[in-house]
This record gives structure tokens, sequence and C-alpha cells, in this order.
């Protein structure tokens, strides 16, 4: 599925999301280019505080089934960062943005303002067939003025979830689908919000 698929298919179901916004954003208007950069430290995963811990109980459950398996899982699940949810989040945000004519990216050293975002919770969630659980992430979008690295304001996420399809059986693809939600959701309120 291509992700103007995934987007069309999570795009009815932003409302059970939370929001708080703390701060002033507003120094954002005007602003040609914003650099993004993603934060996992200190994250909790389900029922676990420490994203180590669930990450040694899946290993070694899986590589118990069938030896190295669990070990290439471990691969996957921070592999996926880089190559799912970090360019799906940038994709998003920036075609939401382009009408401001505001250029997203990582890496943007010379942007004025930087989106910090630090996801402190996962919930990967499951889809055994009959049964489903969608994934969700709590994140900060913490918004950053490079000229002295100041917090201009930050938007505070809880239960961004990816909404369960026919196809999510893989955990990376449901988080995936969380991470669009959220650049959704950043998107509609700095368009609604700040940049109109």
């Amino acid at each position: 599925m291509g992700l103007l698929g995934i987007i069309t298919l999570i795009s009815t179901h932003l409302s059970a999301q939370t929001l708080k916004v703390e701060g002033d954003l507003s120094k954002v208007k005007g602003v040609s280019s914003i650099d993004i950069q993603f934060d996992y430290s200190n994250m909790s995963v389900g029922k676990f505080d420490k994203e180590e811990d669930y990450l040694t109980k899946r290993v070694n459950e899986r590589n118990e089934k069938k030896p190295g398996d669990g070990d290439q899982w471990r691969e996957a699940w921070f592999a996926d960062r880089e190559n799912r949810f970090e360019p799906s989040f940038e994709e998003v945000l920036g075609n939401s943005l382009k009408k401001h004519d505001i250029k997203v990216a990582k890496n943007l050293n010379d942007a004025p303002v930087t989106i910090k975002v630090h996801t402190y919770f996962t919930e990967p969630g499951f889809n055994v067939g009959v049964w489903k659980k969608p994934a969700y992430i709590n994140a900060d979008v913490i918004f950053i003025d490079n000229s002295d690295g100041t917090v201009l304001g930050t938007m505070k996420f809880t239960k961004v979830n990816s909404r369960n399809t026919n196809a999510d059986y893989d955990a990376g693809f449901r988080i995936e689908l969380a991470y669009i939600t959220l650049s959704k959701l950043v998107g509609s309120h700095l368009r609604r919000k700040v940049l109109k």
C-alpha cells in the first residue's frame, strides 16, 4: 500500500488523540524551512517501563522458536525508525505545509526552527486475525528557535494511534501509521492555529 493510500486510510480517524499545546509557536509563521529531529530516548514500550526490557523479552521469545529470528527482529525494530517512521512523518508534514512554502526535512542545518519529535511511549499493538489492537505513540513535538536554542513551544500528544487495518500484521507498519497520524495532526494544527 502506498503512502497516499495509507493517508487516506487513516484520515477519518484523527479524533481519538489528545493534544495539549504549551508556549508560543507564532515564530513559525513566516519561516521558509524547518529542520526535523527524532528522539526515542527514555521510551517505554507496552507494559515495559524500559524499551530494552521489552526488546530482550521479544528477542528471546522469537529466538526460542527460530534461532536468529529474534536478532533479525531487533535490527528491524531500530531500522524502521530511519526507513519508515521518519521519512513518512517528514513527507506527510512537508505535503501539509507545501501551500505555505515551508520546506521540512531532516538535517536542514540552516533552518531557523527545529521540530524535535520525542517519542516517549510506544504501544506496538497486534493483529492476529480475530484479535486486534492498534499501535499508538505518545510524543512531545518540541519547536526550537535555532538562533538561540530556546524552546518556542511544545505540542504534547497522547494515544496517537494507527487504526487497525486488514493488512497491519507487521508491527513496523502499525507504528508507521501512528507516525503518519502524528504528522497529519501537527500539520493540521500549524495550518489552523499558527500559519493562518
